[in-house]
């Protein structure tokens, strides 16, 4: 590993040790008496200046060299001084000023490769103003950690400061030394994304023989750069438009093999376990959106006794409840008689339901619920054994109905999703779920008028979500509640009358509407009249539509309730207009590959049992520039998570995504968030920056 000094240089050597004097000030504290000393050897800590292995020299045979030569070993011995001579005495026309930047170049080139891990310093303070102008060209194209110089303060009246070799083998006076000062002129200049292409085409030599009337490298550079801007160029319009095609803007600037690799790279093909652990771990990296997640299907078996734990000193101190364990529940649990267990249960369609309310106790909910869950504190796989049945197997849980699903959901959700503490507790479990999967933009969906039955207001309720929100800064959270289709008709009103109310409140979290429940019970076109309060309030809307319902229920529920998203989609395909009505106006489906394969069924490349089951349309959807993004509907429920519902949403598109597919889905969904456009732009930039830096780093590699 080594560190580079690398300079030109013309008529002044001096300027070479008043630079390496800053990076290195071991051998001789030459700025020890400089008024701004303090200031000096700060910056260099602060900067991570740091001494180098090796100096090299771009100059032409008209320099003289001697005094340099004679200095720097008795400086330091060890460094080593390398020095590129252009065939000429001096620079003296266009020809010759073109040749020597193509030697600049192909010494930077070299310096760039040799000190890949160590650090390469470039002055900008030698020789005439051209060479200075190659040497930030060169630094600009292929990086370096620090581009420096010295400001020369002498005035016109004072004798020209020493340059013989034995002077800077010590520290200077204070009136002497005040006349220079060493800057910064900019510092960790990263490497235009073209140059490992051009470094890795060939190695460009540096001897006099290579050195012809021709510029291979400088003509190949600006031929590259030209395609970068044309390319840019050929994207900006579609880029401004905000097209559902396009990708994260930095992305289209990488060189063409990095493009091409992002391209070739698939995720979700492989049955090997490494590769899909590799595959799972750099989707874990990459910062995502989550527009469709519902609060009442985000807890999994551990996380509902988490939940329930906060009742518990409650519960202890309960007799009435702890009568009704003992006497229904405790034994049968404490000595695993779980069949019988099961046998008093009763019925799993309503089995949860008849348990938050255990008649002659009285006692307000979610007790009861969080009393017998409690109880399997030892036992979370045979609660999870009763919750799923015979939908534990990953084989069985794909193609159950819209019924049976959400029937996985009855003990949580409603059922414990009944007091501040548990509401607040189930969000905090959420955002910490979130923050584990990198998750950088969270839209929560929520059904407040469903969580009063333990005594809370609506607006109680809401306070408890947003309670757990304030104590996750880092992660931007909003609400957006639920209507129902196939509820009171009369709750469903209260719910636009309440989200009506909040979204006047200043600093609300709530940003949309939602339509959900059986598509079958009541059209789109039937509750028009009573969403015209939130469109006349302009409150952005989206609507569960076409995953069991035809694709009808999808152009209704644009047509007349205005929708700006549509979850699902599934059933988009079945109607090309309104498909490409959908890429026009740019409206974003919220897929949720795990629910939709479990509801509806899919194949699944890594399931041989599936292989009957239609194709899951996101990837079509994503050719045909549809804005799809992916979402974790329930996780808890389909036993997922924010990053391995990218990884499903790979393995049931035919032959996997690419890498450029994954992004387009993030980016997707960052930019069909319904927080405001500043917000949405700034969580936009963070991560198109972080997602250029794992590229850069080498997170990419277990892929390749």
């Amino acid at each position: 590993m080594s560190s580079i000094f690398l300079t030109s240089l013309g008529t002044s050597w001096a300027v070479i040790p008043e630079i390496l004097h800053w990076l290195d000030s071991r051998p001789c504290d030459f700025y020890q008496n400089h008024p701004d000393y303090s200031t000096l050897r700060d910056q260099a800590e602060s900067y991570g200046l740091c001494p180098v292995d090796e100096v090299w020299v771009v100059t032409t045979s008209g320099t003289n060299l001697k005094q340099l030569r004679e200095w720097l070993p008795r400086w330091q011995q060890q460094i080593v001084l390398q020095e590129f001579i252009f065939p000429a005495e001096d620079l003296s026309g266009s020809v010759e000023l073109r040749r020597f930047r193509e030697l600049v170049f192909r010494v930077c080139a070299k310096a760039r490769e040799r000190c890949h891990s160590g650090k390469l310093w470039i002055s900008l303070a030698g020789g005439r103003k051209t060479m200075s102008a190659d040497m930030q060209a060169a630094a600009t194209f292929f990086g370096c950690d620090g581009l420096l110089h010295v400001l020369d303060r002498s005035t016109y009246k004072q004798e020209p400061l020493s340059s013989e070799a034995e002077d800077f083998l010590k520290s200077w006076p204070t009136e002497k030394i005040s006349r220079i000062l060493p800057v910064l002129i900019e510092r960790s200049l990263r490497s235009n994304p073209l140059s490992p292409e051009i470094i890795g085409s060939e190695k460009w030599s540096t001897e006099d023989e290579a050195l012809t009337p021709d510029t291979p490298l400088v003509d190949l550079i600006e031929e590259k750069l030209l395609e970068s801007a044309n390319l840019f160029a050929n994207y900006h319009d579609e880029l401004l438009d905000g097209a559902g095609s396009t990708n994260f803007l930095a992305l289209y600037s990488l060189p063409k093999p990095v493009l091409q690799q992002l391209q070739e790279v698939r995720i979700g093909c492989s049955q090997d376990n490494l590769r899909i652990e590799q595959e799972i771990s750099f989707l874990r990296a990459l910062p995502k959106p989550d527009l469709h997640c519902h609060l009442g299907g985000v807890l999994n078996v551990a996380q509902m006794l988490q939940v329930a734990g906060v009742h518990q000193p409650e519960i202890e101190k309960n007799s009435r409840l702890q009568d009704w364990l003992n006497l229904y529940w405790r034994p049968l649990i404490r000595k695993k008689r779980w069949v019988e267990l099961a046998q008093r249960l009763g019925d799993p369609k309503d089995r949860w339901k008849r348990l938050r309310q255990p008649p002659g106790i009285n006692v307000r909910e979610p007790l009861a619920i969080c009393a017998f869950l409690l109880e399997f504190r030892n036992f979370p796989d045979e609660l999870e054994q009763l919750i799923y049945g015979d939908l534990l197997a990953q084989e069985t849980f794909v193609q159950v109905g819209i019924d049976a699903y959400e029937r996985l959901g009855d003990l949580q959700g409603s059922g414990l999703l009944q007091s501040g503490q548990t509401i607040t507790e189930t969000t905090r479990i959420l955002l910490q779920t979130a923050l584990v999967n990198n998750v950088y933009y969270l839209e929560i969906r929520c059904s407040p008028l469903n969580y009063l039955r333990g005594g809370l207001s609506a607006t109680a309720v809401v306070e408890a979500i947003e309670q757990a929100c304030d104590e996750y800064p880092e992660l931007t959270t909003k609400l957006v509640f639920i209507g129902s289709r196939h509820g009171d008709p009369l709750t469903l009103v209260e719910h636009i009358n309440l989200a009506i109310n909040l979204n006047q409140k200043e600093g609300s979290r709530l940003v949309g509407f939602d339509l959900a429940g059986n598509e079958e019970r009541r059209r789109p076109a039937e509750i028009r009249q009573d969403f015209l309060p939130l469109l006349e309030r302009c409150l952005q809307i989206t609507i569960h539509a076409g995953e069991t319902a035809p694709a009808e229920s999808i152009w209704e529920a644009v047509y007349h309730l205005q929708a700006d998203r549509i979850g699902h989609g599934l059933k988009l395909k079945d109607q090309p207009e309104l498909l490409r009505r959908f890429v026009d106006r740019r409206i974003a489906v919220e897929m949720c590959p795990s629910s939709n394969y479990q509801i509806v069924g899919f194949q699944d490349s890594l399931s041989p049992t599936t292989k009957h089951l239609p194709t899951y349309p996101l990837k079509e959807y994503l050719q045909q520039g549809l804005k799809v993004c992916v979402n974790t509907d329930n996780p808890g429920i389909s036993r997922t998570d924010f990053t391995r519902e990218l990884h499903i949403a790979a393995r049931l598109s035919p032959n996997g995504l690419g890498l450029w597919d994954i992004f387009q889905l993030l980016r997707n969904g960052f930019t069909a968030g319904f927080c405001k456009r500043e917000d949405r732009q700034r969580i936009l930039r963070t991560a198109e920056q972080e997602i250029m830096r794992l590229l850069q780093s080498k997170s990419l590699e277990s892929l390749l």
